[in-house]
């Protein structure tokens, strides 16, 4: 996953199991109106590698950031411009583009998405977000075109931020783990699809 911005890391629960990571991320543009939370379990000997890590992951000031080109595997905050760009490349490439654009309630999200994406199996209701049924739905949908890659962008998503930050947070967590479970032979029988999602401010 590919965010600008502010960062915060903290880790708790040391134990036989690892040691939990909580990371916080929130864009370098009106940085504070929504934050992205994702938890993650670590072996104890992986956090040598992750400290080690770290300074290169952030040596580059976000000043001088490289916005990203396709093909862009991943989860990307992008100026709308740098969205609408890359949105037109992967139109001329024959990759399927999807715009969820602007929803301001969850509600509102779940239309957009019913209306949007591809689904499979559909989902009935439009009144709720069951997020556990969406992200398996998004997976059979966009798992099931003819297609190598796809890009979804998320357009003017301060507005949900602004008003449901949980129901954000979920949504990138969808989004997240649709990168990355399409992205992974063993859950595709092999034969992945290449994820690109775009949020726009």
């Amino acid at each position: 996953m590919t965010l600008t911005g502010e960062m915060r890391l903290s880790m708790w629960g040391s134990g036989s199991d690892g040691i939990e990571l909580r990371l916080e991320l929130s864009p370098d543009q009106e940085a504070g109106y929504w934050t992205v939370e994702t938890s993650m379990r670590v072996e104890q000997e992986s956090l040598l590698e992750l400290a080690a890590e770290l300074p290169r992951l952030f040596a580059q000031p976000p000043g001088i950031r490289q916005p990203p080109t396709l093909p862009a595997v991943g989860v990307h905050a992008v100026t709308a411009e740098e969205a609408a760009a890359l949105a037109a490349d992967a139109q001329r490439r024959d990759w399927p583009v999807f715009l969820v654009d602007g929803p301001r309630t969850e509600i509102q999200l779940g239309r957009k998405v019913v209306s949007t994406l591809p689904l499979d199996p559909p989902i009935v209701s439009r009144d709720h977000v069951n997020w556990d049924a969406l992200s398996d739905s998004l997976f059979g949908g966009i798992d099931g075109l003819d297609t190598s890659n796809v890009l979804i962008w998320w357009k003017e998503s301060r507005h949900l931020a602004r008003r449901d930050r949980e129901a954000c947070a979920y949504m990138m967590s969808v989004l997240v783990q649709l990168v990355e479970t399409l992205g992974d032979p063993k859950y595709t029988d092999g034969d992945p699809t290449g994820v690109t999602v775009l949020v726009t401010a």
